[in-house]
């Protein structure tokens, strides 16, 4: 009796097979014709397109073959900074502001009182030095967006 069972599951499996080969054969059959009607699509195209102008049906694209995306300017760089307290203040800047702007934003509206800090950033792990005060915040990558935390100094 388990034997006829084991035997039926062989012959369902075998079955099961030849069905998923067959609908994968399809599939394959499927994916051809749609590449040769694209082919001929675009030949037809490019036959009834005036000499000389680019094709309007194809796309440009670079090397990998994905399209090139256009670099976006953002107007406002917005801050998270975290306190040595725990706490965390949300503020927008210009791209164009330095870290002495954001240094003073955290003096006048932060916590810690006189408790002297330096700013850092998580990751990339950068502890920001005195030279890096008069750089903008578009030229430390802070652009969109950027966590500051607040530390001890160093």
């Amino acid at each position: 009796m388990e034997l006829k069972e084991a035997r039926k599951l062989v012959e369902q499996k075998k079955r099961e097979k030849n069905e998923e080969k067959i609908a994968r054969q399809k599939v394959k059959e499927q994916i051809a014709r749609d590449r040769a009607d694209q082919e001929a699509k675009a030949a037809k195209e490019k036959a009834a397109a005036p000499v000389g102008a680019p094709s309007p049906s194809l796309p440009p694209h670079t090397a990998g073959g994905k399209e090139t995306p256009a670099k976006k300017e953002y107007d406002t760089c917005r801050l998270q900074i975290r306190l040595q307290s725990g706490q965390t203040m949300v503020h927008s800047f210009k791209p164009t502001d330095t870290l002495v702007d954001v240094n003073q934003f955290i003096l006048m509206n932060g916590t810690e009182g006189n408790a002297p800090y330096s700013l850092m950033t998580n990751f990339p792990r950068k502890v920001f030095t005195p030279a890096d005060m008069d750089k903008t915040l578009s030229e430390l990558g802070f652009v969109p967006s950027a966590v500051l935390i607040l530390t001890k100094p160093q």
